[in-house]
């Protein structure tokens, strides 16, 4: 599922190599990290609210038009929190979603966290 709203470019800044990520009218600069021999672009949504806020949106605005059935939300770590209440904010006010469970996989099994659940990934 690839959103049309979101470009990326890789562009210099400075002596920097960064990823542009175009989101909607909006764009945010990643910088590059070597990871092996791999190039990284390095995303931390901490503190990056205008970019939780617009990928939140973009996010539940295309799980709304193409009528994805759910019944979680699942974000792999803390870091990633803030985006998906963001989603689900957004999902309960257009009356598409009612999610009031918060699973907590550090104090339960984590193989039986979400046995018969249609769930998006974050």
């Amino acid at each position: 599922m690839k959103n049309k709203k979101v470009k990326e470019q890789e562009l210099m800044s400075g002596e920097n190599e960064i990823l542009r990520v175009s989101l909607d009218d909006k764009n945010f600069d990643l910088p590059f990290r070597i990871i092996g021999s791999n190039k990284v672009a390095f995303l931390d949504l901490s503190g990056q609210v205008a970019l939780v806020e617009k990928a939140a949106d973009l996010l539940a605005q295309q799980l709304l038009e193409e009528g994805v059935d759910f019944d979680v939300i699942l974000n792999p770590v803390a870091k990633s929190s803030a985006l998906a209440h963001a989603v689900a904010v957004r999902l309960m006010k257009a009356g598409k979603a009612v999610l009031t469970e918060r699973l907590c996989p550090e104090k339960q099994n984590r193989a039986n966290i979400i046995p018969s659940k249609q769930a998006i990934v974050l």
